[in-house]
């Protein structure tokens, strides 16, 4: 990325994050979970259909996960999206995400694991920042400075790593 980078828009409180399974299916225990560690930081939640979608390890067929992400994509609400959930299966999609639309609407596009694709698509084809973040997954893992940290960084809070 070069000093032209594009910044998302940060998001402020009340705005909308997308929770989007491009790869594996996440258990509704962690997704509640999830949702209501966002909801402390003043952001409401807005679930893919396909989140708890069982196709073996995925969340659904490649036609439905990527359908579901687009969707969101072009949600004027939402605001970033959160993968939920690494393994495989974002790399089979990456070509059919609607990467013209997020050009001329810029979203954090927010993971890591499986999402490292997105993230590289982002920064070498679009110049666009990106967050790669704990996974909605993993949240009752985390430290609460690891939560901060993220959801600060998204609302242009924090300017100072962690560690």
């Amino acid at each position: 990325m070069n000093s032209q980078a594009v910044i998302p828009p940060f998001l402020s409180e009340g705005d909308t994050i997308g929770l989007v399974a491009t790869a594996r299916f996440i258990e509704r225990e962690a997704l509640n979970y999830a949702i209501n560690e966002i909801g402390k930081y003043g952001l409401n939640v807005k679930v893919a259909d396909n989140a708890e979608d069982k196709l073996y390890q995925l969340a659904g067929d490649d036609d439905r996960r990527v359908e579901a992400f687009n969707e969101l994509l072009r949600d004027p609400e939402v605001k970033a999206l959160l993968v939920v959930r690494g393994g495989y299966g974002t790399v089979r999609i990456v070509d059919r995400i609607d990467w013209d639309y997020l050009k001329k609407h810029p979203k954090w596009i927010c993971g890591f694991s499986d999402v490292t694709v997105l993230h590289n698509y982002v920064n070498r084809h679009l110049n666009m920042a990106s967050v790669h973040c704990a996974m909605p997954v993993t949240y009752k893992s985390n430290s609460a400075a690891a939560l901060q940290t993220l959801f600060g960084s998204l609302k242009g809070e924090t300017r100072e790593l962690v560690l």
